[in-house]
């Protein structure tokens, strides 16, 4: 069976709104990694990576999914429409992202890098 790993950051987390998606997924840790990756709160109920020139500690949850389970998680993160996918070497693993195509200037830096201790704006 084809696996990936992929590295959430925001709904699909334990105890989120959406981790429902990722029965299927074996957890595999969580992480908090400096990465050139900036998290932010788009003002709409759920977060979104931006990509940085120098480096920001970020949480994530890892998990193993398979390629039927991306295709499901590509649907409910809008991907290519409104998420693209990147690919990062984290925890000496290549780990898949879904990073959003654009940033608007309503969005809020969330300093913690963690959506679960974000301030509610």
């Amino acid at each position: 069976m084809n696996t990936k790993i992929i590295g959430v950051y925001g709904t699909l987390r334990k105890n989120e709104r959406a981790h429902y998606l990722l029965k299927e997924a074996r957890y595999i840790k969580t992480i908090t990694v400096s990465c050139p990756f900036i998290l932010m709160d788009t003002c709409w109920g759920f977060p979104t990576l931006t990509p940085s020139n120098s480096p920001h500690n970020i949480t994530l949850e890892l998990y193993e999914i398979s390629i039927n389970l991306e295709k499901q998680l590509d649907r409910y993160e809008g991907f290519p429409e409104l998420y693209n996918k990147v690919y990062s070497t984290i925890d000496n693993n290549t780990v898949m992202l879904y990073v959003m195509n654009k940033i608007h200037a309503n969005f809020k830096i969330i300093e913690s890098g963690d959506w679960k201790t974000r301030k509610q704006f």
